[in-house]
């Protein structure tokens, strides 16, 4: 490994740039190779370091490693590494090309392999439980960006990349599941006063949570929503903490898993409690709790 790995936070060196690159120009040589996806690509590598899923950090590893096309058994999980680690400008070709380019490139390949095995060392080992048909690969409890949720959800493509787009909401409605996006901690500057929405652990297995503000009980989404077991559909919930990290990267949003309807109150908006399937964990517990007001 590259002596800079030794550092207790690798982000001190990537934020700076690839490390292959930084040490390119400090030789004299100015040209990477890269092009215009090297300032994306750079971002991607500081996301690698907050990655908590073992399985897709594996994943790419050993697509790195191979010349091998990925296995089909793999192909969605290297997808969802991929859209980790490109940024908004991507190879035509679609992933394949992606991981083509990846390889191509000796220095980046160092790179990223380094990365994820640092990475990887930091990880325990623990089996986490997932949802095949409702989030595809997701792990519950695992944290990732909003374009790996909605590409495991089915929505958008490599090439085309799925957004939010501020929609704190999701309703995908071939897999009758509506994903819901929250974030804790909320400020005027990052959200309008219509989406300051009240959104906080009651307890380990319960969450209040409030729908956009023209969702009334008596509408088709806030019926959805209440009778959900007798329509077939799942809620599932991803939650961070706050829009940013402190070290300036997007917050990835944790996967807390399916939720059942158990009460609500109130209309456009509607506040409802939900109950985890699986409840929170300590950590996280103290993270999106907060005093109702």
């Amino acid at each position: 490994m590259l002596d800079w790995l030794h550092l207790d936070d690798p982000d001190l060196v990537l934020k700076h740039g690839l490390p292959s690159s930084l040490m390119a120009e400090a030789s004299g040589s100015q040209e990477s190779g890269l092009g215009k996806y090297e300032k994306g690509l750079k971002l991607g590598l500081r996301q690698l370091l907050v990655s908590d899923d073992r399985d897709i950090l594996l994943a790419l590893q050993a697509a790195l490693q191979s010349e091998q096309p990925a296995a089909e058994s793999e192909t969605q999980t290297v997808l969802l590494a991929l859209a980790m680690v490109w940024g908004n400008q991507r190879p035509v070709g679609g992933w394949q090309e992606a991981l083509r380019f990846m390889r191509a490139h000796v220095g980046l390949r160092r790179d990223l392999l380094d990365v994820l095995q640092w990475r990887l060392d930091q990880l325990l080992p623990v089996h986490h439980r997932r949802f095949p048909a409702l989030t595809g690969q997701l792990a519950l409890h695992a944290r990732y960006s909003s374009e790996q949720i909605l590409l495991a959800l089915g929505l958008g493509d490599f090439d085309a990349p799925p957004s939010l787009a501020g929609v704190g909401v999701k309703h995908v409605a071939d897999r009758r599941v509506d994903a819901f996006f929250v974030t804790i901690n909320k400020s005027d500057k990052d959200f309008s006063p219509t989406t300051l929405y009240e959104d906080y652990a009651l307890n380990q297995e319960l969450f209040h949570w409030q729908s956009q503000s023209t969702t009334s009980p008596e509408s088709p989404t806030g019926q959805r929503y209440i009778n959900h077991a007798q329509g077939g559909y799942q809620p599932v919930l991803f939650v961070r903490s706050g829009k940013k990290l402190a070290n300036g990267l997007t917050e990835p949003f944790r996967y807390i898993g399916p939720i059942n309807y158990v009460r609500h109150e109130g209309s456009r908006p509607m506040s409802i409690v939900w109950r985890l399937q699986y409840p929170l964990r300590a950590r996280e517990l103290r993270a999106y709790r907060q005093d109702a007001i």
